[in-house]
């Protein structure tokens, strides 16, 4: 028999889907799950959460990783075009974490169209607590939350869309789009979609 490239492309792959089951197996826990080491460390954890945050994930989605049972409602958000993490250190406590966050801030946006725009960063010390084994965000309580600049852009244009809205409603939902397109066109920091 000669090996032809089709039969050729024909046998790896059919290698590939015989091995693939054992690197599964491999790389799995007991229970089928991917092991949660390196998802499981503080700096993961509070990567995890801030992404959805900025992606205005609802609460049920972002509780599991946080420690305190409820956030006080806010009409205002941090309109954020970038984060980073820096090196976690040890706190005060002997289960404590503390992972420095520096957030890009391009301003603040409030119910009622009320945009302030600024370009200013912002440093935030997250404590991160060992609670039933997992890894979790203690403090701080966030003042406004964070939305990345993008999604706050989907949200404004969808809601601009809806068939209830007034026409001054919509006039004012575009002069903020507006504004904030341009922020985001001369920001040279702004996060690119993922």
């Amino acid at each position: 028999m000669t090996c032809t490239p089709m039969s050729a492309r024909l046998s790896a792959a059919l290698l590939w889907l015989i091995a693939c089951p054992c690197l599964v197996a491999a790389n799995t826990t007991s229970s089928g799950a991917a092991p949660a080491a390196a998802a499981n460390e503080p700096a993961a954890v509070l990567k995890h959460y801030i992404n959805l945050r900025l992606a205005m994930a609802d609460w049920p989605v972002y509780s599991k990783l946080i420690t305190w049972p409820q956030e006080p409602a806010s009409d205002c958000y941090w309109v954020t075009s970038h984060f980073k993490l820096d090196d976690p250190r040890p706190g005060s406590a002997h289960d404590e974490i503390i992972v420095p966050a520096t957030y890009d801030r391009l301003g603040r946006y409030c119910s009622d169209f009320d945009l302030e725009l600024f370009d200013e960063s912002d440093r935030i010390e997250y404590h991160l607590v060992m609670s039933d084994g997992k890894w979790k965000i203690a403090a701080p309580l966030p003042d406004y939350p964070d939305i990345e600049i993008q999604t706050l852009l989907r949200r404004l244009a969808n809601t601009a869309q809806s068939p209830g809205e007034t026409p001054e409603r919509r006039r004012q939902l575009d002069e903020v789009i507006r504004q904030l397109r341009a922020t985001l066109r001369a920001h040279p920091r702004v996060m690119r979609p993922r």
